[in-house]
């Protein structure tokens, strides 16, 4: 029974605390286990099982021990204290990322065994049986070697957290192997998110924004896009813990979840392992959107090498790993048309037209060869053009592990994302490139001593991101005709280099039943950007007067304050941006019983605003305090601000939990928590502001008059009343983007109720609740709307077109319920979780419209309609619904299946041995969406946005008709548009969309090499995902002007095609959730 009680003891934990470090955390006392009085001096040896590091450390005099800063894997525990007690060994205990364990050793004085006639015994595994043996010698050793209980892969402790384990990142079939894809699997997680934001999940309720990233307890996040900044492959990642719910203070205050990852260093002997995957769409089923279509499969080539290795440098002193990962994916983008100038055309030019600058630009940059009818000087093609995507990831690791209490480590990571042929063009010269960069220098210092230990860790960044117009030096050129022009495409150059340097520093004590632990953070970036959005643009009337070189109007950008006061002026795109953010907390995890723990937390955290540090400040349309909001737009000022965005800055946050097991032995266990939680301010939210000094400076020409068209279009400004004219209305270019006075910080408060039961070894269940509460969330609505006024359209503010205005008017609720059952052995493991949910706010995604990119995607997203903005001017309950990420039901399955060696020798040894299955597989229901409705503005008397359609059914408005391309599933007898000025009648996102069933299968089997290290062999594996080739359907087309075949590019009113389509992440281009066809990937690898 005494090590049965250890092997419990052992997996209650005290509260949370999970080290940033991604550090784990043993403590315990080593008593008499007969008398129960403290042995002091008693010597702690461990051993991590997969990297082969041992350490070892004595008890103080109180019998105390800690083991502190232990990185995450399997580990054997041995306690001894001489002669006089028997030494008890923990054969195998899995220490998670961040986990905090407490090993209480009872050792038994060697006159008991003598009196029991035990000298030795062995406590076997799984079957707890004790079996007594005798030998001619006297062993004074026990050691009880066991395998946890399957409840205790969750730790017991006051928060939502899951432990990724290696096999799980190197066995399940992750889509496009990345090992955040399982954040899917997760209770409380929904994936068919609409918004694109971050990597699309939402956790409890909270946008896909609210997330954090830490890769070996530093910051992996991508400020511009709020996901990860580097995404590594299975074979580079130790294991990573997500956090879902009330989380401990030292984490920061990020209200939706935690991706805390730790890469794979050095052990005492070398290892390695290199692989190679490849794709190709011969091995694939034809996705549903073209099967449906009569298209045939769409071209797809993906290879991605890589390696890792590690080991050993000096002794047990210095280990050193290394990883590479290459790549590379060729596919095609939806089919586009174009028309250029035909083959026999161009060799052939008109005398009229030569030495003229449209026949030397022909005769510089040619088209693609087309080739045309006789006697026709234009052609046709249409192409599908192509989509490359490159990565390449590099990371080094060293640990110095020097005599005496201090351990050292340094990790550097390089990242290179490219998209050849980004902005396609028929004229290949001007077909431009998509560049992202990155870099972090990690560095970490810890000392282990007594009772105690410090934790140091800081970091450098740097990230690029760079796509524009090749060859800028020519404008865009465009023809009335539809004749494509050699000229540059018409999109912005966008040019951002940032910086960023983290400081870390905790400081952690034991004392008794308290673990104590203090410490803060820094946080400094700074940000160089370069975003020039209206370079410049000469419209022809046609084909023949681009080559004699007549335009009848070119464009440009002017500044929007120099406009105002009748200065036509290019507007200087180069801006500079510092942020600087820091925090304190303080911690106590307190263990008063046994079976009981509980966790107190408080976090000071400094969210700083951004600053403008460049020579030139931001276009700001400046916000009062008046409580009248009409009097607060009516006194706003157009003016330079350094601060592009303004708000609170300093704010506080408290966590509180516990942890009780109510049956001795710990078999069941009840945790919950409470947390307040606050957003960060992402760049995405504020970037836009460089947009306000642009308007759009139009200039018309004189009819037959030739112009230059190769000197730059912003020579405009230059020109006299009597040439040209500048028209400036609202919708020249785009609305500005305005703040709320005072921001307050969007506060989100959370809750969870967790019980867990071991029914065995083997299996555990569990059921958790979650409820979140968000208020002052940052939303945005559109001001200064335009309205009808019987005789022409008007603004409130004449001078000013409509306004993007930013502030914290959001709420949201969530509730959810989730049950699991685990299922953990030596050759399998099984978890099956359900999740009931039901997310509502009054806006889900800010940025809608606004900062999506949605040009840098890859594959073909779904689109997103309208903007963000209340469908009433400031009327935040109208639009109060299901959030658009809301999914009430989610079932979740995965599994990791070896099968046993039934042979040892002979040929069913090569055909029979070695093979493993496993398994993802969801089903959910699907997402919300609203019947929209719009109207023509000159029937209104009020601008309602994202007006919804009038529902005249009050049931019967949901079909299942069968079609050759989906199924139709509103009757749009149900429905009508609204009244003029009036709100439809149909709520915002009260219709439930169809669900979705995926299943992804991989097999794999393992060949030992003979003849070499007996830990050489192959893997050769397949993957299949989308097994069973099984068409989802998409929310049905919810637009009522969608009435007819090409009114609307997604389809006709109430009809559901096949093969699902996301929005997904939006920028930089990362590719969202396009449903295909069953796809194969081979994978070989090669292990030492």
């Amino acid at each position: 029974m005494t090590v049965l009680r250890l092997a419990c003891a052992g997996f209650l934990l005290a509260a949370a605390l999970h080290a940033q470090s991604t550090q784990a955390l043993v403590a315990g006392t080593v008593t008499n286990a007969i008398s129960g009085s403290r042995i002091g001096g008693a010597t702690l040896s461990y051993e991590n099982l997969e990297i082969g590091r041992r350490a070892e450390l004595k008890a103080d005099a109180a019998g105390e021990f800690v083991a502190p800063l232990l990185a995450p894997g399997p580990y054997r525990f041995r306690c001894e204290a001489g002669g006089a007690y028997q030494a008890l060994e923990i054969h195998r205990i899995e220490i998670a990322v961040g986990g905090k364990h407490r090993l209480d050793f009872e050792l038994r004085p060697i006159g008991d065994l003598w009196e029991e006639g035990q000298p030795r015994s062995i406590v076997t595994g799984l079957g707890r049986k004790l079996e007594s043996f005798y030998g001619p010698d006297v062993a004074l050793a026990r050691i009880g070697s066991f395998e946890p209980l399957a409840s205790q892969d969750a730790r017991l402790d006051s928060s939502l957290s899951y432990a990724i384990r290696p096999s799980e990142i190197a066995d399940l079939p992750l889509p496009g192997r990345d090992a955040y894809a399982l954040l899917l699997l997760q209770p409380h997680v929904t994936s068919l998110s609409t918004t694109a934001r971050g990597l699309g999940f939402s956790v409890n309720g909270m946008r896909p924004s609210a997330s954090r990233f830490l890769l070996d307890g530093v910051e992996n996040n991508h400020y511009l896009i709020t996901g990860p900044m580097a995404i590594l492959a299975p074979e580079h990642i130790q294991e990573y813990r997500i956090s879902t719910a009330n989380y401990s203070a030292e984490f920061g205050s990020s209200a939706g979840f935690l991706a805390n990852a730790v890469t794979r260093s050095g052990g005492n002997r070398w290892h390695g392992v290199a692989y190679a995957s490849a794709k190709n769409e011969t091995l694939n089923a034809n996705d549903p959107g073209r099967r449906y279509q009569g298209l045939e499969r769409a071209p797809l080539k993906e290879y991605q090498p890589g390696f890792h290795v590690g080991g050993p440098i000096l002794g047990r002193k210095l280990f050193a790993s290394a990883s590479v990962e290459y790549f590379d994916s060729r596919g095609v983008k939806d089919r586009r048309t174009f028309t250029v100038p035909a083959v026999s055309y161009l060799d052939n030019l008109k005398s009229g037209f030569a030495g003229s600058q449209g026949a030397n630009l022909l005769g510089q940059f040619r088209p693609v060869p087309v080739f045309a009818t006789a006697g026709a000087r234009t052609a046709r093609f249409e192409i599908a053009p192509p989509e490359l995507v490159r990565r390449g990831l590099v990371s080094q690791q060293l640990d110095w592990q020097p005599e005496g209490s201090w351990r050292f480590q340094n990790r550097v990571a390089l990242s290179r994302f490219d998209r050849p042929q980004f902005q396609y063009s028929p004229y290949p010269d001007f077909t431009s490139d998509l560049e992202q960069s990155g870099s972090n220098i990690a560095f970490m210092a810890t000392r282990a001593r007594g009772q105690g230990a410090l934790e140091i860790r800081g970091s450098i960044g740097r990230d690029g991101l760079r796509f524009g117009r090749a060859h800028p030096g020519i404008p865009a050129l465009f023809s009335d005709d539809g004749v494509s022009l050699p000229g540059a495409n018409y999109v912005p150059d966008y040019d951002q280099r940032g910086s960023s340097a983290q400081i870390i520093a905790n400081a952690m004590r034991v004392h008794g039943k308290h673990v104590w632990k203090v410490g803060g953070q820094g946080l400094a970036r700074r940000q160089e950007l370069r975003l020039d959005a209206l370079q410049g643009a000469y419209q022809f009337a046609n084909f023949d007067q681009f080559l004699a070189g007549i335009p009848r109007r070119y464009s440009a950008g002017v500044s929007r304050l120099d406009a105002a006061a009748k200065q036509l002026r290019k507007p200087v795109p180069d801006r500079r941006y510092r942020h600087r953010q820091g925090g304190l907390f303080a911690q106590d995890s307190y263990q008063p019983l046994r079976r009981l723990t509980l966790q107190f937390g408080g976090l000071l955290e400094y969210a700083g605003q951004p600053l403008n540090t460049g020579s030139q400040l931001d276009t700001a349309l400046l916000f009062g305090r008046e409580s009248d909001f009409s009097e607060r737009l009516a006194n706003a000022q157009l003016g330079l601000s350094s601060r592009p965005m303004s708000g609170q800055s300093v704010r506080a946050a408290a966590r509180v939990g516990f942890a009780f097991s109510p049956v001795k032995g710990g078999s069941a266990v009840i945790r919950g928590g409470y947390g307040d939680f606050f957003d960060p301010n992402f760049d995405n939210l504020w970037l836009n502001t460089v947009l306000n000094q642009y308007m759009l400076g139009e200039a018309g020409i004189a009819a037959g008059q030739a112009v230059d068209f190769l000197k730059p279009a912003t020579d405009l400004y230059s020109l006299t009343p009597q040439a040209g004219r500048i028209a400036m209305t609202a919708s020249d270019f785009r609305r500005l983007l305005a703040f709320g006075p005072a921001i307050a910080a969007p506060r989100v408060h959370s809750y969870f109720l967790a019980v867990q039961q071991a029914l065995s070894p083997r299996w555990s269940v569990e059921a958790s609740t979650t409820a979140t509460t968000g208020r002052k969330l940052l939303t945005t609505d559109i001001v200064n709307r335009p309205f009808f006024n019987g005789s022409r359209t008007a603004y409130p503010r004449r001078d000013l077109p409509e306004v993007s205005y930013r502030d914290g008017d959001g709420s949201a609720n969530y509730h959810g319920l989730a049950f699991t059952a685990r299922y953990k052995a030596s050759r399998a493991s099984l978890r099956a979780s359900y999740t009931w949910s039901h997310s509502i706010d009054n806006q889900s995604d800010p940025l809608q419209g606004d900062f999506d990119f949605l040009f840098t995607q890859t594959g073909s997203p779904a689109p997103i309609r309208g903007d963000a903005a209340f469908s009433r001017l400031r009327d935040f309950r109208a639009d109060r619904g299901s959030s658009d990420f809301d999914q009430r039901h989610n079932f979740v399955i995965f599994s990791v299946w070896t099968l046993p060696s039934f042979f040892t020798r002979g040929a069913g040894r090569y055909a029979l041995n070695g093979w493993k299955f496993s398994q993802i597989a969801a089903v959910r229901s699907g997402s919300p969406y609203s019947v929209t409705g719009a109207i023509p503005s000159s029937l209104a008397r009020e601008t309602i946005y994202n007006n919804r359609a009038r529902l005249l059914c009050a049931s019967g408005y949901a079909s299942n008709l069968s079609l050759p391309q989906g199924r139709q599933l509103l009757d749009p007898a149900c429905f009508d548009f609204p009244r003029a000025g009036q709100l439809g009648s149909s709520g915002r996102n009260a219709f439930a969309g169809p669900g979705s069933a995926n299943l992804d299968l991989s097999i794999s089997r393992t060949f030992p090499l003979r003849g070499g290290h007996e830990g050489r062999r192959i893997l050769v594996r397949a993957d299949a995902y989308n097994a069973l080739n099984h068409a989802n359907l998409n929310n049905p087309e919810s637009g009522l002007n969608c009435s007819l075949p090409g009114d609307c590019g997604s389809g006709i009113f109430g009809v559901a095609q096949f093969g699902k389509k996301e929005t997904g992440s939006a920028f930089p281009a990362l590719k969202p959730f396009v449903e295909s066809g069953r796809q194969i990937q081979l994978i070989v690898r090669f292990e030492f």
